[in-house]
């Protein structure tokens, strides 16, 4: 995953910084380092032996269905299945399919499909798109982006490529460290002196043999190259306009592409709600009726402070007469007291 996060760094920045896959295409020949270091990540995520991928994820089926779970053994070949589709649309989109970036009309169409599979007026591309000097474009056209008007892309430095070699080694080299053959298989056993103290005990589901363990490997990876292929024939010949697992998935792609409406669910019944509460307590509990009591003390002993002032006038014939209508309190309420 590191190796085509940074891969996927690479590809913006020799695009000039675009990131949508709709104006990429054949750039294995305009970036070939990254191409090929990008795709050892695509196969080693898709699981495709002997890549470090196949095994994380031969051994995830394989605990599923040796330790009596085949439900959720079917969900992960489903969504290994899935995962190698998806990575291929990737990469036929950006490497291997032909490239809508080497002519502005062909940056034009994408643009205008865009557009209108999004529905987005082209004024509202102004911060994307380079007006045309000579004469406006026809009704419903919106004009290749800017920033990528004119411009090819490129191999990025090799500050970048470097990076992307070593994590690519590193992607073969964890696969064949995991070789079930005689002094192979050095990864399983790298952490044991660690973590033999915590997992002491603990039952691994495994195959009874190592023919049970090939049968359900080979599975595993004709499911990969299942998707690969499936991937692969879908968008070889995409050209940035129409989706087709967008267009064979009729109404269920609204469905899909909103996260099965997940978001807008949380959105509408935690996050609105919680933002309401979140305002009433802010604006109207703590604005209005914690700062009105807290203040409302502080008025009240300042008014208290302003009106006791008002008796300290500075005349003792006051003081002297205030004086000795409180002596004739305290002698009235002794002789009270004491009848």
């Amino acid at each position: 995953k590191a190796l085509l996060f940074l891969g996927s760094g690479s590809v913006i920045h020799g695009m000039h910084d675009e990131q949508d896959m709709r104006y990429m295409g054949a750039l294995r020949k305009a970036m070939p380092i990254t191409a090929a270091t990008f795709i050892v990540g695509w196969l080693a995520i898709a699981g495709v032996f002997p890549l470090s991928g196949f095994w994380s994820k031969d051994e995830i089926l394989a605990s599923a269905w040796f330790g009596d779970q085949p439900i959720l053994w079917g969900v992960g070949l489903i969504t290994a299945i899935l995962t190698a589709f998806y990575m291929t649309r990737q990469v036929v989109m950006v490497f291997f399919s032909p490239a809508r970036w080497d002519s502005e009309e062909d940056l034009s169409r994408v643009a205008t499909a865009i557009a209108e599979q999004e529905d987005v007026r082209p004024a509202q591309l102004a911060d994307d798109v380079e007006e045309p000097e000579a004469s406006e474009p026809e009704a419903g056209v919106v004009p290749a982006p800017a920033h990528l008007a004119g411009k090819h892309p490129h191999e990025s430095p090799r500050l970048m490529t470097i990076p992307l070699i070593v994590l690519a080694a590193l992607s073969f080299l964890g696969g064949i460290l995991n070789l079930p053959f005689p002094g192979f298989h050095q990864l399983g056993h790298w952490l044991e002196p660690v973590i033999e103290p915590v997992v002491a005990g603990v039952h691994e589901p495994h195959p009874d043999n190592f023919n049970i363990g090939l049968v359900f490997a080979l599975i595993a990876l004709a499911g990969a190259l299942g998707g690969i292929a499936i991937g692969w024939s879908t968008y070889k010949r995409y050209r940035g306009t129409d989706d087709p697992t967008i267009d064979r998935l009729g109404p269920l792609a609204s469905f899909f592409s909103n996260a099965w409406y997940f978001d807008a669910f949380y959105q509408r019944v935690i996050a609105e709600p919680g933002r309401k509460l979140a305002l009433f307590l802010s604006r109207d509990v703590d604005g209005k009726f914690i700062d009105g009591l807290v203040n409302g003390v502080g008025k009240a002993f300042g008014f208290a402070s302003v009106e006791s002032g008002k008796a300290e006038t500075g005349y003792v014939r006051q003081y002297a007469l205030v004086l000795l209508a409180g002596t004739v309190a305290l002698i009235t309420y002794a002789i009270v007291r004491a009848a």
